[in-house]
């Protein structure tokens, strides 16, 4: 009887033969000045992340377009959001032989890229480069299928979550009331595909903290990766909570402590909580800071 080898998560695999980087750990400290490497399936640079406690169930993309350039056309047969970090530039989206829709985004613009569609990010600055932070839930497809070929080259179309409609990434927002899991909170949520500034996105009172108010937004029908963002006024705790695997948390603005520790003012900090991890966020108490925010994205299930 042949030995029996350990089964390695094909995702890894993947990602040694793409030639980037994985991060591990539980944190990243700035998702604006890591350093990546050159992606030769984009021509581009990238770098991946899937820290500890995440399930597998999903990973997050750090990728920059040079000055003035534009990435090589992609597609995926999984979900992606993607949040601008830095520079302006624009989106081209595509089914094979249908009509191509296009829109233009800048820092702090959230959108997610269609189910298998293909798509096109160009640089539409010739001095700064664009950089961008995704999440993706590639790592479940890649561990499922364990065929490049499958996933990147699949000839299957989704009209029922992406039509080609002209007004698709017009930034148009539905505003409907939705219940956590729990059925205790119930708040509005924005359904849109495209939001131009995330700042945009109507706030509603949060029960994180005295003051502190909250952003959800849910991306296209059917659709299982959402995200919603949260805000703390200064001088402000936030209540003790909990999150389950497949919750990545960025860091916008101010300054704050954790239990790990703390940063400066000028640390963007991109992490996450492990599977049932409680954290307490705790702000640094100085009145002239900016007012903390942070983002999650993930499965709906955690909005």
């Amino acid at each position: 009887m042949p030995e029996l080898a350990p089964n390695p998560l094909y995702y890894e695999g993947w990602i040694e033969r793409e030639g980037l980087e994985l991060i591990r750990g539980y944190s990243v400290d700035n998702v604006y000045t890591m350093p990546l490497k050159p992606w030769a399936r984009t021509s581009g640079y990238a770098v991946r992340i899937q820290l500890d406690g995440t399930g597998d169930h999903n990973d997050a993309l750090v990728c920059e377009i040079p000055p003035g350039k534009q990435l090589d056309p992609q597609k995926h047969l999984f979900e992606e959001i993607t949040y601008i970090l830095s520079g302006r530039g624009s989106t081209v989206v595509w089914y094979e032989g249908q009509r191509k829709n296009s829109f233009e985004w800048q820092a702090g613009s959230l959108f997610y890229v269609p189910f298998n569609a293909w798509f096109q990010h160009f640089n539409l600055s010739g001095d700064e480069p664009a950089r961008y932070f995704s999440v993706t839930n590639a790592p479940v497809m890649l561990n499922l299928v364990r065929n490049d070929d499958f996933v990147f080259n699949n000839h299957a179309t989704f009209p029922e979550r992406y039509d080609g409609g002209e007004s698709f990434f017009s930034g148009e927002m539905t505003m409907r009331v939705v219940s956590r899991q729990t059925g205790v909170d119930r708040f509005e949520t924005a359904f849109t595909n495209f939001v131009a500034d995330i700042y945009s996105i109507p706030a509603n009172e949060s029960t994180r903290a005295k003051g502190a108010r909250g952003r959800s937004v849910r991306f296209g029908p059917g659709n299982i990766m959402g995200a919603h963002s949260t805000f703390l006024p200064e001088r402000t705790f936030s209540t003790i909570h909990r999150h389950g695997p497949g919750l990545h948390v960025l860091w916008l603005r101010g300054e704050y402590q954790r239990h790990e520790g703390s940063l400066g003012p000028d640390r963007a900090r991109y992490g996450r909580s492990g599977p049932r991890c409680w954290s307490r966020l705790v702000p640094n108490l100085f009145p002239d800071l900016d007012p903390l925010a942070y983002a999650h994205a993930g499965p709906d299930r955690h909005l």
